[in-house]
């Protein structure tokens, strides 16, 4: 598994979907999107449909996976995450 933390916009696929700007409405169908509770509030997890990457949004932070397998290892183990 490989973590990518970065605000930078210049990182995307040809089609323009990348770490900025996951969360936008027009790439939801492309996504699996669970959610998980922590003490401050919800972590999001946005799995791409047909594997490979998947994006997590804590508060403002925003992370890239990218893995191999059936799913993302959690970012960590004290997470219960539901399907949204």
């Amino acid at each position: 598994m490989i973590e990518v933390t970065t605000k930078d916009t210049k990182y995307k696929t040809a089609d323009g979907l990348g770490i900025s700007n996951f969360t936008e409405p027009k790439y939801a169908g492309r996504f699996d999107i669970w959610e998980a509770y922590k003490d401050d509030g919800k972590v999001y997890r946005y799995i791409l449909k047909g594997g490979g990457i998947a994006f997590y949004a804590d508060g403002g932070d925003k992370i890239a996976v990218l893995y191999s397998g059936e799913e993302p290892l959690s970012q960590s183990g004290e997470y219960e995450w539901a399907k949204r």
